[in-house]
């Protein structure tokens, strides 16, 4: 499946998400895409993730405990991969090539993309 289209998707599945949950998973994703732009490789970023604890700040700011906002962070991804999933599947891809390239030499594809509510 297409990457801009699974973002489009999990962006539209997380706005949709309850306030709080949203705000939570919205903040902790921010500060990890920030961590991810200092380091250069994944056990970088482990270890940055292990020496500065930023997880355990984004709860305290929160007003949580760290189990809490992993638990959150934890239902929240099973709840996106779910729905992803289901709309993932709920996408249909009609190739109008032909239709919109009739008297064309063109090799480029067309697609009109349906995708669900």
């Amino acid at each position: 499946m297409n990457n801009y289209l699974i973002r489009q998707l999990t962006d539209k599945i997380v706005r949709a998400l309850p306030k709080e949950k949203k705000e939570i998973y919205t903040y902790v994703m921010r500060m990890e895409d920030e961590v991810e732009k200092e380091v250069a490789t994944s056990a970088e970023f482990l270890d940055y993730l292990k020496i500065e604890a930023p997880h355990k700040l984004a709860a305290e700011h929160f007003g949580l405990t760290l189990f809490e906002l992993l638990q959150i962070m934890k239902d929240v991804e099973l709840d996106i991969d779910q729905q992803l999933t289901s709309m993932m599947d709920e996408v249909k891809w009609m190739d109008c090539t032909d239709f919109v390239y009739s008297t064309s030499t063109k090799k480029q594809k067309v697609f009109y993309v349906s995708i669900p509510n």
